[in-house]
């Protein structure tokens, strides 16, 4: 933990597949990692809000006022059999069913060819992704991911890197899972 003027700093690591983290959609964040020749991360940004379950709906709201992280791990066969199907099919299916993709964030450039944005209501013409949403929608039962956002890393730029806050990007989105889907070698 780093100290800096008004807040507290934290470090979290998700370097194996399967690793994640939830947070606040509230909480300051950025992304980083290490450069490694050749290899290329992919990453997923699982955006949440409450669950639309009737049932669930009072204990959401007050459970879902999120303080701290929730760190974990997931079983990593759903995210092999997602990351091949993003490898197979990034320019194809998922660039279909992305909302337009993201040329600029917190002013700062990010490479179209390198994120897409899927909302819920295109999940089930990916499959694979689906069900690793609904992995995290059973663990979390008080948690409905809205979309997810999914990043290629291959340089040290690439990502979000600046600090930003997720809920500006509706005042629904009350958590944000960011989990670790694998790597492939890199052509370049």
């Amino acid at each position: 933990m780093v100290k800096c003027d008004k807040h507290d700093w934290a470090e979290f690591k998700l370097n194996r597949v399967g690793d994640y983290l939830i947070f606040p959609s509230m909480c300051y964040h950025r992304g980083f990692f290490s450069v490694t020749r050749r290899k290329t991360l992919v990453q997923a940004q699982l955006f949440a809000k409450h669950s639309s379950n009737p049932d669930q709906d009072r204990l959401t709201r007050q459970t879902t006022k999120m303080k701290s992280f929730t760190r974990g791990r997931i079983d990593r066969r759903s995210l092999d059999v997602l990351m091949k199907d993003l490898v197979g099919n990034w320019n194809t299916t998922y660039s279909q069913v992305a909302s337009p993709v993201c040329s600029q964030f917190n002013g700062e450039m990010v490479q179209r060819d390198k994120n897409r944005h899927i909302f819920s209501d295109k999940f089930a013409l990916v499959p694979k992704l689906q069900e690793v949403v609904r992995i995290f929608e059973s663990e979390f039962k008080l948690l409905q991911v809205d979309s997810v956002w999914l990043l290629k890393k291959e340089y040290s730029n690439d990502g979000f890197q600046t600090w930003h806050q997720d809920f500006k990007l509706g005042s629904k989105i009350t958590a944000t899972i960011v989990v670790n889907v694998g790597s492939y070698r890199s052509t370049y």
